[in-house]
């Protein structure tokens, strides 16, 4: 009987990290943010801007540079939101 109980337990357990309810830790792709963007115009390959989802409750932005290497930027940092929106404006996106 104590076999049966330590394996649910187990499984408990198991299931219950895979859904990120024990440890807290969500799918996000970004951990750590920059305030601003501190590579120059011609590094900067492309800019990613994701809605929370169920994955992830945070809005992202990642900028993605040319050398491969992707940097998180703060999206409540005014000087982030002043750039997204020139881009939205460039693009025409709403």
């Amino acid at each position: 009987m104590s076999n049966r109980i330590l394996l649910l337990l187990a499984l408990t357990v198991c299931a219950a990290s895979s859904l990120s309810i024990i440890g807290g830790r969500s799918r996000c792709l970004c951990h750590s943010f920059e305030d601003q963007v501190r590579a120059p115009k011609r590094f900067i390959k492309s800019l990613q801007v994701i809605a929370p989802s169920n994955s992830c409750d945070n809005l992202e932005i990642i900028l993605n540079l040319t050398n491969g290497r992707r940097v998180c930027l703060n999206p409540s940092a005014q000087k982030i939101i002043e750039v997204v929106s020139k881009l939205k404006s460039k693009k025409g996106i709403s």
